[in-house]
């Protein structure tokens, strides 16, 4: 696994020119040593071969079979004679007659004439069988035929070795392979080469990038294109469309536009882009209203450049009411400093009072002004500390309480007994977050209303948790109820909807029900029951 990580991790030219190599070095090492293999045991065979047929050639030879039968050194002479003359003749390095105490008769090395045969597998042909054996004897290793002599009554009297030496055949063989591996060779060095042509020419296609920037590109490409919150398309040379982002796709099927129009031409499907002049024109536009199907759009169209040459368009869009509503969301601030401008205020006319206290050396005014600002909203907190255990949860009521006061509303919090501290992972985030949503939904839904009072009711009993969250807001009919869970579903304007969804989700988390009671003009009421071991683990307590 290590060899193939650090592999992944070379340069992309440098993976080519290796795989290549691999390719073209495993089939041509194979084939060289199999044709190696075969070449040398064809001249192996063939060795054999010559050496068996000079063999058979001495065995039946009159003056050897009569000279083995009467060894006198006149005759021994003579059949040493013939078998060098043989030997010269045939090309074999050697040619040994021995008798049938495997004391030599003939040897190219006449000193050795009279001593026995070396080589120890002389054996078999003294018992009259021919074979062929490779063996090390006095002249080295070598490949040798052995055949026995019989007589013209069919006596044994001797044998004949003829041997080729081994270095010999070796020799032959790299002479045969020698044109062979320079060809494999060449083949190898040329196939290196192309490899290197071709890793170039992929690496300039691909403007010498490696796959893995190549890959974290076009996924940065990709979210940045989905996390804009402008529409985005961009058609290339011949016009057609090659990137339509979500918020494109989103935009487009407000005006009706709703089929895939990636590789269809810009024109044929989206109505008034000028992406076509931009494209022959090579001129950008800036800030142009668009009417799209009935949708104004604000876009921008820029050419764009390769090597100085227009390859294509884009185009970034918005619809003009939401950059309307943006503008006036951005004017909001205004509220917001005002907010904080009367908070300023009330604190620093707390501050006055502090100070005029001080001067007048009034201490004990003073203190019981310290006391009353201190303890100003202590009783809730206390109430909230002791009746629920669990930090998380009691750290988001007080929270709450605060909004809710910020808010202008009253927050009426009703808890029957101490809710224990939640031991299991996740739920007090699940908690907060369908309180949370609910809380929030009733706390806007009271703004309109001349009684701003939001009714919180917690409770453990019968092994589950009730929760009762009711308001006095202006309620709705009952047969829209169904919708408020809906993603995207709200009765405040566009790019809301979204609590009382992530509201249900977190409830389906904690495996709960909930119900929902209202009516116009008399506020909404959610209760919901959660099993109590889904919140404690099976303690009711």
């Amino acid at each position: 696994m290590k060899p193939f990580a650090f592999f992944k991790r070379l340069p992309l030219r440098v993976q080519i020119i290796i795989l290549v190599v691999a390719v073209l070095t495993l089939p041509l090492v194979a084939a060289n040593v199999q044709i190696a293999k075969d070449i040398d045991d064809r001249l192996h065979d063939q060795a054999g071969d010559k050496a068996e047929m000079v063999a058979d050639a001495i065995a039946s030879s009159p003056l050897v079979i009569s000279g083995l039968g009467n060894p006198t050194l006149e005759v021994r002479q003579e059949i040493q004679e013939y078998s060098q003359s043989i030997q010269r003749a045939t090309g074999v390095e050697f040619i040994v007659i021995i008798d049938m105490k495997a004391i030599r008769v003939s040897h190219p090395d006449a000193a050795k004439i009279g001593k026995p045969m070396v080589g120890g597998d002389e054996g078999r042909v003294l018992n009259g069988e021919s074979y062929i054996s490779s063996a090390k004897g006095s002249l080295g290793l070598s490949q040798r035929a052995f055949k026995p002599i019989f007589d013209r009554q069919g006596h044994q009297v001797g044998a004949v070795v003829v041997g080729i030496m081994s270095y010999s055949i070796d020799q032959a063989v790299e002479r045969v392979n020698q044109p062979i591996m320079s060809a494999l060779t060449l083949a190898l060095l040329i196939g290196i080469g192309l490899a290197v042509v071709l890793s170039n020419s992929i690496k300039k296609i691909l403007f010498g990038l490696e796959p893995m920037e190549i890959a974290r590109q076009l996924g940065e490409r990709n979210a940045v294109l989905e996390s804009v919150r402008e529409g985005i398309i961009a058609i290339d040379r011949d016009a057609r469309l090659v990137v339509v982002n979500n918020e494109a796709k989103r935009i487009l099927g407000m005006a009706g536009i709703v089929q895939n129009v990636i590789g269809e031409k810009v024109d044929e499907c989206i109505p008034h882009t000028r992406l076509t002049e931009v494209l022959s024109s090579g001129e950008p536009e800036f800030d142009r209203e668009q009417d799209l199907n009935g949708i104004i759009i604000l876009t921008n169209r820029v050419p764009l450049y390769a090597n100085g040459e227009v390859i294509g368009a884009i185009a970034t869009f918005r619809d003009m009411s939401e950059v309307s509503k943006l503008a006036e969301e951005l004017t909001g601030v205004n509220r917001y400093v005002e907010a904080l401008r009367s908070s300023a205020h009330e604190f620093l006319n707390k501050l006055h009072v502090i100070n005029g206290f001080a001067r007048s050396d009034n201490r004990q005014a003073l203190l019981e002004y310290l006391s009353d600002i201190i303890n100003e909203n202590q009783g809730e907190l206390a109430f909230i500390n002791d009746a629920v255990r669990d930090p998380i949860l009691s750290a988001f009521l007080n929270g709450k309480f605060s909004r809710a006061k910020e808010m202008g509303v009253d927050l009426l919090l009703d808890i029957d007994d101490a809710l224990p501290e939640i031991q299991r992972p996740g739920v007090s985030h699940a908690l907060v977050t369908l309180l949370g949503n609910l809380l929030d939904n009733a706390f806007d839904a009271v703004q309109a209303s001349e009684l701003k009072e939001v009714n919180l009711h917690l409770a453990q009993r019968d092994g589950e948790w009730n929760i009762e969250i009711s308001d006095s807001g202006p309620g709705m009919a009952a047969e829209r109820i169904h919708q408020i869970f809906q993603r995207g579903f709200s009765t405040k304007g566009e790019h809301r909807g979204l609590g009382l969804f992530l509201a249900s989700a977190a409830l389906d988390k904690l495996n709960g029900t909930m119900d929902v009671s209202s009516r116009e003009g008399d506020g909404m009421t959610f209760f919901i029951r959660i099993p109590a071991d889904q919140i404690n683990g099976g303690d009711d307590d």
